[in-house]
């Protein structure tokens, strides 16, 4: 019989997710059959075909065979025969040899999750995320690696959010690393951005990565209250990067001990580090009581018709405020008032002595800067929104001079971002009250500068002793019981 080829005579055959792996051979002149063994490298003679792992065929016509490549098993050896059926008895040629080696392909995909919100499903051993999944690139010197037992190594390719690693050998145990450039990006799922217990070939590997600091809000001297009852009601990511002193509510000053911040929520969770292992750990510079969760507000609430009563504003008060600093006194004597949209376009200075409390029955946008010095006093009191625009703030990140004092209480107090420039820091004084919610957007252009929050709030002491007598009245509902 004729010479014939084998189809791989040596090197790789990649096992595909089916695990049917097919090998071939060239047709042998006169052969009107084939003898095929295939069989772990190192099996003894004589057990091709009894072996654990073997694979054989006797007489097939075929020039091709299929067999399902078992797991843990890497080099095989294979040989052919052709077989004359017309010849009786029948003439069986020389083996042809050959041998190759199981390897296959781990790959998958890098997604982004900057709220470290995936999860790892112990059932199928791999991260998920709810929702529309994003692809992200890992930065510049991204590393992936397969490992397995005996020090075997594997690097893999990274093509924007996609990766591979091929010609992994046909083992199970596989460990799988991403290593993202972490002066960008940090994993959030699975821990320690390691899949283990991988079988080749293995696809639709996920991880999840987040950017390693993120812009993150900061206060000193007062308390923080969110009412959110569930879910996450007070969240700021203090990077690691930011230092030992780094909080989310600061003292007053070094020798001020015990003055920084409780933070307190109606049920919901407090989140002041990217780690959710440590999520408590960076919230209060004075570490006893750092919290207080499940304590819903009970008392009156104090907005904008709150206050409106309690001035005795009327039915129809005359407009005496349209965005720019009053300087004279109100015309029902007790408070300014505004309609509509305003909005605040120049600075303002309060001074010493001099007390204004503002009503707006609308949206208030501030656009300038407004200083108030100890011992005034502002506040304003809105039905809609108070939003700071992005315009106004400190190119510093480092900056500690305020943007705006005073008391703003409002539906929802929005301090803005978005500036294409990059957010400028917003550093406010006074006292802050958003009732449906408190949205701060601001994000510095280089993740760098997220040592330092991007929003700094301060209490002032000093408006609580200078508030308006008014202000502090109670409110009494009378009301027929008998």
């Amino acid at each position: 019989m004729g010479s014939f080829t084998l189809n791989p005579s040596s090197g790789n055959v990649t096992v595909p997710t089916s695990r049917e792996v097919t090998l071939s051979w060239t047709p042998a002149l006169g052969a009107g059959a084939y003898d095929v063994q295939v069989f772990p490298t190192g099996t003894p003679s004589g057990e091709e075909c009894s072996a654990a792992n073997t694979f054989c065929a006797i007489q097939t016509t075929s020039t091709s065979f299929t067999f399902t490549a078992p797991v843990n098993v890497t080099n095989y050896s294979w040989r052919v025969r052709g077989v004359n059926t017309t010849c009786s008895p029948e003439a069986l040629g020389e083996w042809v040899d050959g041998n190759f080696t199981l390897v296959g392909e781990l790959s998958g995909n890098i997604y982004f999750d900057d709220l470290s919100t995936a999860t790892l499903n112990l059932a199928t051993g791999q991260c998920e995320l709810s929702g529309e999944l994003v692809g992200q690139e890992p930065g510049n010197g991204a590393v992936i690696q397969a490992l397995w037992s005996g020090g075997g190594v594997q690097n893999g390719t990274i093509t924007g959010s996609t990766f591979s690693v091929p010609s992994v050998p046909n083992l199970a145990n596989i460990s799988l690393t991403l290593v993202p450039d972490t002066s960008q990006y940090r994993c959030t799922c699975p821990a320690g951005c390691t899949l283990s217990g991988l079988s080749v070939p293995s696809i639709g590997n996920n991880f999840f990565i987040a950017r390693s600091s993120q812009a993150w809000w900061q206060t000193q001297n007062g308390l923080i209250y969110a009412g959110t009852t569930t879910g996450n009601a007070m969240v700021s990511f203090v990077p690691e990067t930011a230092g030992t002193n780094a909080y989310l509510s600061l003292r007053n000053s070094a020798s001020a001990a015990s003055s920084s911040g409780v933070a307190i929520t109606g049920g919901g969770d407090i989140d002041s580090t990217l780690e959710i292992t440590t999520k408590y750990s960076r919230l209060r510079q004075d570490t006893a009581q750092s919290h207080v969760i499940g304590s819903p507000y009970q008392g009156a609430r104090e907005n904008y018709q709150y206050f409106y009563v309690l001035y005795s504003m009327g039915s129809s008060p005359s407009v005496d405020f349209t965005g720019s600093q009053p300087s004279s006194s109100p015309v029902n004597r007790r408070a300014y008032y505004g309609t509509g949209n305003v909005i605040i376009d120049s600075n303002w200075h309060v001074a010493s002595g001099e007390s204004l409390v503002i009503f707006v029955n609308g949206n208030l946008t501030i656009d300038a800067n407004i200083a108030v010095e100890n011992g005034g006093f502002l506040a304003f009191i809105v039905s809609g929104d108070i939003t700071f625009s992005n315009a106004i703030g400190e190119s510093s990140p480092s900056a500690t001079t305020p943007t705006v004092a005073g008391v703003f209480i409002g539906n929802r107090v929005i301090v803005q971002g978005g500036r294409s420039a990059g957010d400028l820091k917003f550093v406010g004084e006074g006292t802050f009250v958003g009732w449906s919610g408190v949205q701060l957007e601001r994000a510095y252009a280089d993740p760098a500068q997220n040592d330092d929050p991007t929003e700094l709030f301060r209490f002032r002491p000093d408006f609580v002793q200078n508030v308006p007598p008014r202000m502090t009245r109670p409110l009494y509902s009378w009301q027929e019981v008998n």
